[in-house]
């Protein structure tokens, strides 16, 4: 699965964070998260780049019990910040 973020000026990246949360559980209660692939880029400006990481990781990932069991399900995962236009600011992922 690949997920594109931006959050237009106004808008709530915390709002937007926990839409992708809210897809990522159903894609799981659909059973097709199993074993997949999953990368997601942000699109941000590079100087909120680590801050915007930061709170998506939060919103998305924290301590949920149901979103721990989503990665570990998990083949691999990539997450990526990008500037407006389209550079690679920061990448994190994992595989298992």
């Amino acid at each position: 699965m690949s997920v594109s973020v931006a959050v237009a000026e106004g808008e709530s990246r915390s709002a937007e964070f926990s839409r992708v949360k809210d897809a990522l559980l159903e894609w799981q209660r659909l059973g097709r998260a199993a074993r997949g692939a999953l990368d997601i880029d942000i699109q941000t400006e590079e100087s909120m780049s680590s801050a915007t990481l930061h709170e998506f990781m939060n919103i998305v990932s924290g301590q949920d019990a149901q979103v721990f069991e989503f990665y570990r399900d998990l083949r691999e995962a990539t997450i990526c910040t990008v500037s407006p236009s389209g550079k690679r600011i920061k990448k994190i992922g994992f595989a298992h």
